[in-house]
């Protein structure tokens, strides 16, 4: 039977915070100059954690004890309790836990990196809506970057001539949004949508935030994986890249 990360002292198990979540959805990508692509999906949802660990003696020999049991790196099969939910499958990064006393105090601090190998939640069906808002109806907290970009091809010659070409008939667009404090439950509905659009594979509308809502975007998520930092029970931090579809 495969192990289960115990509960530790009070009830806690292995989530502190600050805590940061990933989760990965990859998607190949293959561009022409033209603008053009070709794009598939190349593997599963997974998600990775990475977080520190204060514990007390009797607390740290209880994860020294299961990281002994599942041979570091080794057992891929054990489950990760996350915010009400039982991750399966899952693997320390490495084959070391090096973990530090914080003066007299009897409390230890110990860097904890775990993943998935193997998906385990079930994907929302991938049916199409607009980016979300959050609180107050808007797009994003500040700062945030707006990005406008061409594709020139150019020859540059030894005496300092140019030659050039476009190869886009017109301007292509990103935006990395930024949500310093945001709910919980905010983070989660971007997470559904990330999720829903099945990372960078689906096109979906978008509203520029410094454009306003008269003009739609296609858009679509940018990179094929999406961090969360759970900096407390209720809050959360994050940034979300994406691109403009043309």
């Amino acid at each position: 039977m495969p192990a289960i990360f115990p509960t530790l002292s009070g009830g806690y198990t292995l989530t502190s915070y600050p805590a940061d979540r990933s989760v990965g959805m990859p998607v190949e990508v293959v561009r022409f100059l033209s603008g053009a692509e070709q794009r598939w999906r190349s593997g599963p949802a997974l998600n990775a954690w990475q977080f520190t660990l204060r514990l007390n003696s009797a607390d740290l020999a209880v994860v020294i004890g299961f990281f002994d049991t599942v041979k570091g790196s080794y057992d891929t099969t054990w489950t990760f309790a996350f915010d009400g939910t039982n991750y399966t499958d899952c693997v320390f990064e490495t084959d070391e836990f090096a973990f530090q006393r914080r003066g007299a105090a009897n409390i230890y601090e110990l860097d904890v990196r775990v993943r998935q190998c193997r998906q385990s939640i079930t994907l929302p069906t991938a049916t199409p809506s607009p980016y979300p808002t959050i609180n107050g109806g808007v797009i994003t907290q500040y700062p945030y970057s707006e990005i406008r970009k061409w594709n020139t091809s150019t020859n540059r010659m030894a005496n300092g001539r140019q030659f050039s070409w476009s190869n886009w008939t017109a301007p292509r667009r990103a935006w990395k949004l930024n949500y310093p404090v945001i709910t919980y439950a905010e983070a989660l509905t971007i997470l559904d949508m990330y999720l829903r659009m099945r990372g960078a594979w689906s096109t979906f509308t978008f509203y520029d935030p410094r454009v306003g809502p008269g003009v739609p975007y296609t858009a679509r998520f940018s990179s094929n994986e999406l961090g969360i930092k759970y900096q407390s029970v209720s809050l959360c931090s994050m940034s979300v890249e994406l691109e403009e579809v043309v």
